[in-house]
């Protein structure tokens, strides 16, 4: 059996890539929502679907008292295997523990953090609702719950437009691009019947910086736009006109801008902060 076809032009999966792509935005944020909260002594703090720990990371990069303790959680292991890496060689970090947690079956005991965030997780759980009510349900009264979502991704609006443009308007959109993100009303909407009262929202906008522009695009395409069914011929044929048109979208309207030759897309999240 042959092996699926795959373009030349296209890069081959590789971490340090999905890196490249992301840039720092999910620190970014990070460090915007641990501006809206105070961290006192002893606080117990949950980094809830916490990846790689970039929450936990802009954490401790604030210098906060020694005595807190955060409690670091994600359902993949891989992403906890990097992040207890990153804890071994950081002796002098406070108290930070990383253990397999699934976000919809939250077992930390009610009223029990003094904060918690969560960035960019609830969207796409088999049970958003729940996930926000077992988030309320864990955090102390008095204390503090902080969410975040991606209000505006723009450049993945350009790859879902040049999708359609080299492929047609009835094709089915890849798999990656086909998530669609919130709408403020949805994200609000899920929150409300979690039991989150009182809520106040404030919107950050972030950056993805970027070397080389072409390139960006290049890594972007190959590993959203597969389409479904995976790669065919005429997808390598037509690589160079299709990241030509990407590029040329890309840079277009205010969500893009040029600093001494560091390209920087914007990117616009919403953080809900709720005291319980």
């Amino acid at each position: 059996m042959s092996a699926p076809f795959f373009p030349k032009q296209a890069f081959n999966f590789d971490g340090a890539l999905l890196e490249e792509l992301q840039g720092d935005v999910s620190e970014a944020v990070a460090r915007e929502a641990i501006k809206l909260v105070t961290i006192a002594p002893g606080a117990l703090i949950h980094d809830n679907g916490c990846g790689y720990g970039a929450v936990t990371a802009e954490i401790i990069a604030t210098s906060p008292p020694s005595d807190i303790k955060i409690f670091a959680t994600d359902k993949n292991e891989g992403y906890l295997g990097a992040l207890r890496s990153k804890i071994a060689a950081n002796p002098s970090w406070p108290s930070v523990t990383a253990e397999v947690v699934d976000a919809n079956k939250l077992t930390y005991p009610d009223d029990y953090f003094d904060l918690s965030f969560t960035d960019f997780v609830l969207l796409g759980l088999d049970d958003e609702v729940g996930a926000a009510r077992h988030i309320l349900r864990t955090v102390k009264p008095g204390g503090i719950a902080v969410v975040g979502f991606w209000k505006e991704k723009t450049w993945q609006d350009d790859l879902r437009k040049i999708h359609h443009v080299v492929r047609g308007n009835d094709t089915p959109l890849p798999p990656y691009l086909s998530i669609i993100d919130y709408t403020p009303e949805g994200f609000r909407d899920v929150l409300e019947k979690a039991g989150w009262k009182n809520v106040e929202y404030v919107d950050r906008d972030v950056w993805v910086k970027i070397k080389d522009i072409r390139r960006w695009a290049t890594i972007a395409w190959t590993f959203l736009s597969t389409p479904v069914g995976g790669w065919k011929q005429e997808d390598e044929d037509k690589w160079d006109e299709i990241i030509d048109l990407l590029v040329q979208e890309l840079i277009k309207g205010d969500t893009y801008v040029e600093e001494r030759g560091i390209h920087k897309l914007r990117m616009t999240a919403t953080i809900a902060v709720v005291r319980k």
